[in-house]
């Protein structure tokens, strides 16, 4: 647990949205609440405002093409249309336009955004902050709790228009109305 080694606070960055982020949101104040360190949540988009995001298309290619490039093979994109493939499942319909300088563009932007609320947040928390240590009890209390509100979670309910789970599928005990 980060506060019983000194931190003062927690930036969580995620990259799914579609609501996740509230949620993760909704447990981070619940900690702060309790424990006294802030946990703040953000998509990881909203540092790099000036590009368009996307689901594996142009935007999250280019920046995973220049964060760790052995991962990225464009090679691959035309399979999508072998037989058997599934189709083109989740990939981006500007996956195609992706390159590693684009990529290169919005992790700077992103960099340099993050430093500034770092900074920001950093202030916020001063030496005189004290994140007392956190015994497991309080925690798993904390998610008892928690957990009870999660038919109220954005990511388990299906988004606009989007149908509900089949009754045959394997993930329909997860769906809450």
């Amino acid at each position: 647990m980060f506060a019983n080694v000194g931190f003062k606070g927690a930036l969580v960055v995620t990259g799914h949205g579609g609501g996740g982020e509230h949620d993760l949101q909704t447990w981070a104040s619940a900690f702060t609440a309790q424990f006294g360190m802030p946990v703040r949540v953000i998509l990881e988009t909203e540092f790099a405002p000036s590009f368009p995001s996307d689901h594996a298309g142009k935007y999250e290619i280019s920046a995973l093409w220049h964060l760790r490039p052995e991962l990225v093979d464009m090679s691959l994109l035309n399979r999508q249309f072998e037989p058997g493939s599934g189709g083109r499942l989740a990939l981006g319909r500007n996956a195609g336009e992706a390159s590693r300088a684009y990529g290169a563009a919005i992790v700077t932007e992103a960099i340099e955004n993050m430093r500034g609320f770092v900074e920001a947040m950093s202030t916020q928390a001063t030496a005189a902050t004290i994140v007392q240590p956190i015994p497991y009890d309080p925690i798993e209390q904390l998610y008892a709790e928690l957990k009870q509100s999660m038919p109220n979670w954005v990511t388990m309910k299906p988004g606009l228009g989007q149908p509900k789970v089949s009754t045959d599928s394997r993930w329909k005990p997860y769906e809450n109305p």
